[in-house]
């Protein structure tokens, strides 16, 4: 392993923000990890690295598989993740921060409506809604590209998905963001009152659309996680957290990528070329340009 990283590497700078890629090619000169001292982590910035860390075996999720609950507890204190009620039994412990079993098993009920006829007939409802989303845009000198179009997609889509009703759909964006921006890397006391206000507010309206499936279920998978906790697959604290879950990790990485696809298509020559190959050709258009 080596040594701290220099002073200049400041993921809350300007600099960083305008143009990281300079800061993580000096993090790949490095040999090994690096201890970034400010914030008492080690980065890993080689693709190498990072696969023998997430395929190890002795590599886990959840911090009870390596610490006991005072030492879990003195650790949220020192990075401000405490005090948080809902925060933490909805977005701290999650299907993606779980092992073993508990993963499976909340995994396992999440991928039971993700059926090939349920993703043919999300194709068609995407199709239709960009289609009316451009066709308002249509007459519009100038747009921009993330806030007018990208942005609007997958919180109405997953919001499909959850069952949330249509005219609701733009409030779980609001949510998602302040839920999700406590995980950089800056977590003052304000952004936490957002994050847990937030959070809040989300359970509060899932508990009463919970409420309505319970007695009119439809075809949405908040019907389908319903289901699984009547079957004692799921307990009521996950089955919240992972409808925040589905809503915060779609939006939070689908919205960029739109962005960085379109930015793609404009700013990379050979971009152009190989979006004529094929609906698939643009996944490998700047795929670390938008950190997440």
């Amino acid at each position: 392993m080596s040594q701290s990283i220099a002073p200049s590497f400041n993921p809350l700078s300007d600099a960083f923000a305008q143009d990281p890629h300079p800061f993580y090619a000096a993090l790949r000169a490095q040999p090994g990890l690096t201890y970034f001292e400010n914030f008492d982590v080690w980065l890993a910035a080689r693709f190498e690295d990072v696969s023998q860390i997430v395929m190890h075996d002795w590599m886990v999720r959840s911090m009870e598989q390596v610490a006991s609950a005072e030492e879990i507890d003195i650790q949220k204190r020192a990075g401000n993740w405490h005090d948080m009620p809902h925060h933490a039994r909805f977005v701290q412990i999650s299907l993606l921060d779980s092992d073993g079993e508990i993963h499976d098993r909340l995994r396992k009920q999440v991928f039971k409506l993700f059926t090939p006829v349920m993703v043919n007939k999300l194709r068609s409802e995407i199709q239709a809604y960009v289609e009316n989303l451009v066709e308002g845009l249509s007459g519009k000198p100038v747009i921009d590209f993330v806030e007018d179009l990208a942005a609007h997609v997958p919180g109405h889509i997953i919001g499909r998905i959850l069952g949330v009703p249509d005219e609701d759909c733009p409030q779980l964006r609001v949510w998602s963001e302040n839920i999700v921006q406590f995980f950089d890397i800056d977590r003052s006391d304000e952004r936490k009152e957002l994050a847990e206000r937030n959070t809040t507010e989300f359970y509060h309206y899932l508990l009463q659309l919970k409420a309505q499936r319970e007695t009119e279920p439809r075809d949405d998978l908040l019907s389908t996680m319903i289901e699984a906790e009547r079957k004692g697959h799921m307990n009521h604290d996950e089955l919240f957290s992972t409808a925040m879950l589905i809503l915060m990790a779609g939006h939070g990485s689908n919205d960029r990528r739109s962005g960085e696809r379109h930015a793609c298509t404009f700013e990379v020559p050979h971009s152009n070329a190989k979006a004529a190959g094929g609906p698939r050709s643009h996944e490998n258009c700047r795929p670390g340009d938008v950190p997440l």
